[in-house]
């Protein structure tokens, strides 16, 4: 799925809600647009990605957790030459999905596992 597909979903989904909320309301207010969802999707990414940014762990119990994980540096090697090559100390995000997700997906047929192409093989 896209982001610009998300965001569509998301539209969609925010309306849904605001209308079970709005239920016991007389007068309901206009629809939320697709530019609005837009702007609360973005502001909620933005809103993960400035929490990341400031080195702080995000977890939304049940849907998913980041971790940062810092890794040291180390030597490595190119792969075509054999050259030995310094990577530097970086952070990377370990992700861990939590159970509301698998719980949404545990019904779904199982899709076959994609083979990795070999280097040279055609298509």
């Amino acid at each position: 799925m896209t982001k610009k597909e998300i965001m569509n979903r998301y539209a969609e989904v925010l309306n849904e809600k605001k209308v079970e909320f709005e239920a016991d309301k007389v007068e309901k207010s206009k629809k939320i647009s697709k530019k609005e969802a837009e702007f609360y999707g973005e502001c909620f990414l933005d809103l993960i990605k400035d929490t990341l940014a400031s080195g702080e762990d995000v977890k939304l119990v049940g849907y998913f957790n980041l971790e940062i994980l810092g890794k040291e540096q180390r030597v490595g090697r190119n792969p075509q030459t054999g050259e030995e090559i310094a990577i530097p100390a970086h952070n990377v995000i370990k992700a861990k999905v939590g159970k509301i997700i698998l719980d949404a997906i545990a019904d779904l047929e199982v899709k076959p596992v994609k083979e990795k192409k070999k280097k040279g093989e055609d298509e």
